[in-house]
């Protein structure tokens, strides 16, 4: 307590990079405690962010969604912009959507070179929430909350132009509609492309490449023209720490190489690494999306299951 009070700066800094670290390694219940350490002592909503982020990610790693989505409104409200969550039926959302990329679709990659960069720090923050908020609510398609989560950033990217957040907003909005509008999802996705070339991000990357890569290339082009892209992902989410997109590109990367008959042996080798990451990390709901790939290779390599029992035993 001394600490916080004589250095707060330093105190601050690093709390919250012990936080994050816990969380990479995956001791979860130690980044909690460490997390509660820092929203007791910050003074500030700006100085407990960081922590509300990594709580974030701790939750959805352990599939807790509800507590996930809770944190994120609570960080929302303290930040002075509340979000509501919609009781709205699934046409309706659609609706939304389909109302909010007709703002967006014409657009040339010209016209969006002109469009401002976000500036405002505020507006930043809030950006970079919800594009937090709208990761771990993907991957269960939570609509009530997914659609106004992705109206909102629309509407702050229309208002006060551009960030590394609004890359993953377009590439959302092209998932989300590439079932029923293929054209006007693969020209969002594109400027969500754009978007990211244009500023160069790092940090969101390799969300906007799963989003994208991962739904919405495939109907358009070469499934085997993405595996470059799903393994950039890989690479560069974890050199920034992202594990969780990690092991979901790469098992993109493994699953769509064994479509286009990339040789097993080697494809079996990297879908063992997968996993080796994935449990070294604890993150085992995403570990298990690759067993049925794996597991199939295993039969056709004319080894049987108990060659995932020890690999298991080994890991």
């Amino acid at each position: 307590n001394d600490s916080w009070t004589n250095m707060y700066d330093l105190s601050l800094q690093l709390h919250s990079s012990y936080a994050e670290s816990l969380y990479s390694i995956g001791k979860f219940s130690e980044t909690g405690q460490a997390v509660s350490m820092i929203i007791m002592n910050a003074k500030s909503i700006e100085d407990k962010l960081p922590a509300y982020l990594t709580l974030m990610k701790t939750f959805a790693a352990q599939k807790k969604v509800a507590e996930t989505i809770k944190i994120g409104l609570k960080a929302l409200d303290e930040l002075g912009e509340p979000l509501s969550v919609s009781n709205k039926t699934k046409e309706e959302s659609l609706g939304i959507l389909f109302q909010m990329k007709r703002h967006f679709e014409g657009m040339t990659k010209e016209q969006l070179k002109e469009l401002k960069i976000m500036e405002n720090p505020d507006k930043i923050t809030v950006m970079m929430v919800l594009g937090e908020l709208l990761l771990h609510v993907i991957y269960y398609l939570e609509e009530a909350i997914i659609v106004p989560i992705i109206t909102r950033m629309m509407s702050l990217t229309l208002t006060y132009g551009i960030c590394e957040a609004s890359s993953f907003a377009f590439a959302t909005v092209a998932f989300l509609l590439v079932d029923f509008d293929r054209e006007g999802a693969c020209r969002i996705g594109d400027l969500a492309l754009s978007i990211a070339e244009r500023l160069d991000i790092q940090n969101s990357l390799p969300r906007v490449y799963l989003s994208f890569y991962g739904g919405v290339h495939h109907y358009f082009e070469r499934t085997e023209d993405s595996l470059e892209y799903h393994m950039k992902a890989y690479e560069t989410a974890m050199r920034v720490g992202d594990v969780r997109n990690a092991v979901v590109n790469r098992y993109f990367y493994c699953s769509k190489s064994f479509l286009c008959g990339k040789e097993l042996v080697s494809l079996k080798n990297e879908c063992e690494s997968t996993m080796e990451v994935a449990t070294r990390y604890k993150q085992e709901s995403k570990r298990t999306l690759i067993l049925p790939v794996y597991k199939t290779m295993l039969r056709l390599l004319g080894q049987s299951d108990n060659s995932l029992q020890k690999i298991e035993e080994i890991i």
